[in-house]
């Protein structure tokens, strides 16, 4: 098995007036390597008068890596599709680090509020450095990187504990 190296978290269920059949699970996670500050220059459309547009404003949101997959063979970074709406530069920043990259957005999806970013025009150190090391090479996912948050394959049962990250 070529899993990836990820930091086992012990989660547990929170007790219940109706007992639960299932026993605790255990979780992977990565930790806030793979969260990304993502900011944001926007100019509206103005809806009352379609020929004009707002003033450009500043916003930012959370974002995370997520690990290359069949469909697109290079790491991405997921976020809210309100976060990077009317967006004209998008620059997005690992945490603990100063140095901002420029993105854009490969998938937009405001029906379901995502989106997913790519670094744009950057060379392969830059995304080395952004990314980190990869940590697999295979026919299913080429290029892993080792700060890349593992989705889950389900959601979680009722009153179950689950970890939260954001950029703060």
């Amino acid at each position: 098995d070529n899993e990836p190296p990820r930091k086992k978290v012990k989660t547990t269920t929170t007790p219940s007036s109706t007992p639960s059949s299932s026993p605790p699970t255990t979780s992977f996670l990565t930790g806030k390597e793979g969260v990304c500050r993502i900011e944001v220059a926007r100019v509206e459309w103005m809806t009352t008068t379609p020929w004009q547009r707002t003033p450009q404003t500043k916003s930012s949101g959370t974002g995370f890596i997520i690990a290359a997959t069949q469909l697109a063979n290079e790491n991405l970074i997921l976020t809210n599709a309100h976060v990077v709406r009317s967006s004209v530069d998008i620059r997005v920043r690992k945490h603990g680090s100063t140095r901002r990259f420029a993105a854009q957005v490969i998938v937009y999806a405001p029906d379901v509020d995502l989106a997913l970013l790519t670094l744009k025009g950057c060379s392969l150190e830059d995304q080395k450095e952004f990314f980190g090391d990869v940590v697999e090479e295979s026919s299913s996912t080429n290029k892993l990187s080792k700060h890349a948050l593992e989705l889950a394959d389900e959601l979680p049962s009722l009153q179950e504990s689950v970890h939260v990250m954001g950029f703060p």
